[in-house]
């Protein structure tokens, strides 16, 4: 996918264009300005997508698969105050940014999670130092 296509697919959802429309060079260039801003913040939230500083609408998206529609409906919600009346923001875009967002989160938290090292804890029962939850001793 290139920035254009997720641009594109963003601009659909509110109504801007529709189906056989392109966004004009100028809705191209805020859009991609609003995914940058959008996409550095979440960076700073702890997201990380491997996103880095886009510049041109025709260079492919560097996002991996599961994360494409959670950005694409969370850059519609992002760009539809600008838009005023000609963009529309129905319920069912807005449930579905959420169910989007819910996996990029749950994704971004596994992988921000550390291994641990447990073997300096105690062993278990037949180790022989420790709790033995069993015998309570």
């Amino acid at each position: 996918m290139t920035n254009i296509d997720l641009i594109t697919r963003a601009l659909l959802k509110i109504g801007v264009i529709n189906e056989s429309e392109t966004p004009s060079a100028e809705q191209g260039m805020d859009a991609l300005t609003e995914l940058n801003q959008m996409l550095e913040e979440w960076e700073e939230t702890g997201i990380h997508l491997g996103w880095c500083e886009q510049t041109s609408t025709a260079d492919t998206t560097p996002l991996p698969p599961y994360a494409e529609r959670g950005v694409t409906l969370s850059l519609a919600l992002a760009l539809a105050p600008s838009y005023g009346g000609a963009a529309s923001v129905s319920d069912q875009l807005v449930i579905d940014h959420r169910s989007a967002m819910s996996v990029i989160e749950r994704k971004a938290a596994l992988k921000n999670l550390k291994p641990r090292d447990s073997r300096n804890m105690p062993s278990a029962e037949g180790g022989g130092y420790g709790y033995n939850i069993i015998t309570g001793q």
